[in-house]
């Protein structure tokens, strides 16, 4: 009731302080008995509070800010990761089919029965590339890059693909793969180095945020379901 009794100007001034956060403070502070004998013909509240008013409602607006990034971080984070174990499962999936094909291209000339059956699982590696990119995007790869891996940084020296692209991890390379039959062809082993590279740095991520363990364990659980399966059929 207190501040709604100052005029207008008072408030305003009270509010650009707020907003300004420590600078202002220091400003308030340099010029404490002008603006004492100013605001107290007004209201009976003294100067040191209206200064900790201040302070209090600017640290207030920084951490709210600090704690809504920290945890869509957090969030992205998550969303990436989950995305990844699935991506990663049907890419080498994809990997072994394309391999199918060109064994039997070599062998068979003019069939394109094959190809048609690709297709399908080209289309959808298009898909989660897709969704994997917007969360690569939104993370920010240098956040993926937990440590530094010697074994990425010789790769790298050593393939012209990954000069040209130069690419933070090994996860921003896999899904740079416009067309995955062309690339497997021609960038075999850097395609096949980088996802178990990749490995390494999923290691890191799950040293450096825990919360990822979660995650990696219940992406795992089907698997394991599916072997114990496989081995009772055997």
């Amino acid at each position: 009731m207190r501040l709604r009794r100052l005029p207008s100007l008072a408030r305003v001034v009270l509010l650009l302080v707020v907003l300004s956060g420590l600078s202002g403070a220091i400003w308030v502070y340099e010029h404490r008995a002008i603006l004492g004998g100013w605001l107290q013909r007004e209201m009976r509240i003294p100067l040191y509070l209206l200064l900790f008013a201040a302070l209090s409602c600017g640290l207030v607006a920084i951490a709210a800010y600090w704690l809504v990034k920290h945890t869509r971080g957090r969030r992205q984070l998550k969303c990436f990761f989950a995305e990844w174990l699935a991506f990663k499962t049907e890419f080498e999936l994809l990997c072994l089919r394309i391999d199918g094909y060109f064994m039997k291209t070599r062998n068979e000339t003019g069939s394109t029965g094959d190809l048609d059956k690709l297709l399908p699982f080209v289309r959808e590696y298009w898909q989660r590339r897709s969704r994997l990119r917007e969360h690569i995007f939104k993370v920010g790869e240098s956040h993926l890059a937990s440590l530094r891996s010697a074994r990425w940084e010789a790769l790298k020296t050593k393939s012209t693909r990954f000069r040209e692209g130069e690419y933070l991890t090994p996860f921003s390379f896999l899904v740079d793969l416009g067309n995955p039959i062309a690339e497997w062809n021609h960038h075999h082993d850097e395609i096949w180095e980088a996802l178990h590279l990749a490995d390494e740095f999923v290691e890191y991520l799950l040293f450096r945020y825990p919360a990822l363990k979660k995650i990696n364990a219940s992406a795992k659980t089907p698997n394991k379901s599916i072997k114990a399966t496989g081995d009772r059929s055997l």
